[in-house]
């Protein structure tokens, strides 16, 4: 792991939230990364980091000798640029198979990045949690990699849940969480007719809290 590049991570950190970098923090926040990362696994839940720490790590990432498979922002406010950033990374990253993004406040046009990349550039990545985002599912393209996709507490409603339908159409899903996404039998039974054609068939599927 690059430490200068996690110390650059942190002042942008302090930059944002307008207070000054100290040297006990610069040392709390190293060991924070120390105890949370890997070369194989980065989780850094709720830690602060918005798009432009996004990019730092992104730059770390995009090489062909980074061996990281699961990467957690969960919590963290990247935005649509951050989104754009890791969007960047599917197109450049082989390894990375598990990314968590629940909760990172990215909008249309980072999930929109996401998604495009996952359908021209991806061949790794089969686990994607964009939870809590507040997408309403317009984005969503078909992808034959993904085997698990969590798009719990969004605002799919019957719309959005037909045009997820169409994506998973044929596809290789084995988990789709969809809780509390306020979508009626009508979008329920279009879900129902698309993963009958899943192959292997969806052996976990969440619809809790819907209508």
């Amino acid at each position: 792991m690059n430490a200068q590049a996690f110390l650059r991570m942190y002042h942008i950190k302090c930059a944002h939230i307008g207070i000054a970098p100290r040297v006990e923090n610069e040392r709390a926040f190293l060991q924070m990364i120390t105890k949370s990362c890997t070369d194989e696994v980065f989780r850094l839940r709720e830690c602060g980091i918005e798009s432009e720490a996004t990019k730092v790590l992104v730059k770390l990432m995009a090489t062909k000798h980074c061996t990281l498979t699961v990467l957690d922002l969960s919590r963290n406010s990247i935005g649509d640029e951050g989104g754009k950033e890791l969007a960047y990374l599917l197109q450049h990253n082989n390894s990375l198979t598990q990314l968590d993004l629940e909760g990172a406040s990215i909008g249309h046009v980072g999930q929109k990045a996401l998604f495009q990349s996952l359908v021209h550039d991806n061949t790794t990545l089969t686990s994607l949690n964009l939870g809590t985002q507040g997408t309403n599912g317009r984005n969503i393209t078909k992808n034959h990699i993904l085997r698990k996709l969590d798009l719990s507490d969004n605002h799919l409603r019957d719309q959005g849940i037909f045009t997820l339908a169409n994506a998973i159409q044929g596809g290789g899903l084995a988990e789709l969480l969809l809780a509390r996404n306020d979508f009626t039998d009508h979008g329920g039974a279009a879900l129902a007719a698309a993963l009958t054609t899943s192959k292997p068939p969806v052996y976990h599927l969440d619809l809790a809290g819907n209508r």
